[in-house]
């Protein structure tokens, strides 16, 4: 598996299921290494069965860790202090992508600090979405563009080659009375060019 070469990714949403419903308010914080991608503080949004979804949509590429933290619901929200972690979990993106952009991590596969315990039910999902990238046009594709932007502007043309060589006896084609477009194509008239050749020959 060539990680390095996986597609870009975002992490877009981390669902808490059966964590909640205590004493504590919890945020979630979402980091690359040492680099703090996302942080959120956790609202319940089943009481019942305590589950909280949240909406993420950072870029995430490689390896990411999801972590889970504590406080008292007594302490001042204004507070920074007095978090705890809860638990936490590691991936690398490119294993999840190849899971179809999913996993559900079990409370057997979180990582709890010391010797406290998840309740059995508690898990934690993460999706993954395709990142959204815009797409830069080349220069031969600007170019491709305006030159069809000019011809849906100016129309078809038709070029009429006037051949100065041609028998004298014929009688020249007249051009039309009216105007140098008919039927929305325009009519341009040119030399030859070995008649402008021989033009500039006989001066």
């Amino acid at each position: 598996l060539d990680l390095a070469s996986q597609p870009s990714v975002q992490l877009a949403r981390l669902v808490l299921i059966e964590i909640g419903g205590d004493q504590f308010a919890r945020a979630v914080e979402v980091c690359q290494q040492d680099r703090l991608l996302f942080r959120a503080e956790v609202d319940e949004d089943d009481h019942i069965c305590h589950t909280s979804a949240l909406r993420v949509g950072v870029p995430g590429h490689g390896d990411l860790s999801v972590r889970v933290l504590r406080r008292s619901r007594s302490t001042p929200k204004e507070s920074v202090e007095d978090w705890e972690l809860e638990f936490q979990v590691c991936f690398h993106t490119a294993f999840l992508a190849l899971a179809g952009n999913f996993a559900r991590f079990t409370s057997a596969e979180l990582d709890v600090p010391g010797s406290r315990q998840l309740p059995a039910e508690a898990a934690l999902d993460v999706f993954l979405e395709a990142s959204p990238e815009e797409k830069e046009e080349s220069p031969e594709e600007i170019a491709a563009a305006l030159a069809a932007s000019t011809a849906a502007v100016e129309g078809p043309k038709e070029v009429k080659v006037f051949d100065m060589a041609a028998d004298d006896d014929e009688p020249p084609e007249e051009a039309p009375a009216s105007d140098s477009t008919a039927n929305g194509v325009q009519r341009l008239t040119v030399f030859a060019p070995e008649d402008i050749d021989a033009f500039f020959n006989d001066l």
